[in-house]
């Protein structure tokens, strides 16, 4: 995973990992004087961190001050593994131009790993497009909270645009790889711009959620 550059985000993965390390799940939670101390915080930085993962919904608190307590959450444990998940590198501009099996892309669906591929290859084409909803929806999940009003609007209309090329019987390749560009932050060059360094931390976001969808994308080519 790239350096989070967000210190509020450093300190709620300093948080999940104290509770992830001590398996603090409903009825084995912890206080937060407990917290604090084995993360190494200050109550300053503490505090907006715990916020924060409280309106995730990463943690269930008790009111108390230092001495209320927190659990983990089945979305707290998801977020942690997400966070430390190396992702696939990217490079800028090429990544979604040209023949995408001659093309960069390759490269990342090359980081696919086995079981992922077979389920491409092998499964239930119902059951393929099941899973490639929900990657795309939990990419809009993951920057809803980056983004402004106008720009989700807009991300979220690529993925709804992105879903229903893929329910048809002969999906537009071109389309898909414009789309895919887009919900990627770096296939737009415009819109790259217009987000400037941003654009390289919503890239970081959505990376994970790109393989499978590179992998399809390649079979169908």
């Amino acid at each position: 995973m790239a350096e989070p550059r967000s210190q509020i985000l450093k300190d709620a993965l300093a948080i999940l990992k104290v509770l992830v390390e001590a398996n603090a799940m409903a009825g084995y939670d912890m206080t937060c004087r407990d917290i604090l101390a084995r993360a190494e915080l200050t109550e300053d930085r503490f505090w907006p961190a715990d916020a924060f993962l409280s309106e995730r919904g990463c943690t269930e608190a008790t009111m108390g001050g230092l001495d209320g307590v927190r659990s983990l959450t089945a979305s707290g444990v998801e977020f942690f593994e997400r966070s430390f998940q190396p992702s696939p590198v990217i490079q800028i501009g090429a990544v979604f131009q040209g023949d995408v099996k001659s093309s960069s892309v390759q490269a990342i669906a090359n980081a696919v790993n086995s079981s992922v591929r077979q389920v491409i290859e092998t499964s239930d084409p119902a059951e393929v497009r099941e899973e490639l909803e929900r990657a795309i929806e939990d990419m809009v999940a993951a920057v809803k909270d980056l983004l402004d009003s106008a720009q989700l609007a807009t991300y979220a209309g690529a993925a709804r645009d992105l879903k229903a090329e893929m329910a048809k019987n002969k999906p537009d390749i071109s389309i898909m790889r414009r789309l895919l560009g887009t919900l990627s932050f770096l296939g737009d060059l415009e819109g790259t711009i217009a987000l400037a360094e941003r654009a390289l931390q919503l890239a970081e976001t959505v990376a994970p959620y790109l393989p499978l969808l590179i992998a399809y994308l390649n079979r169908l080519a």
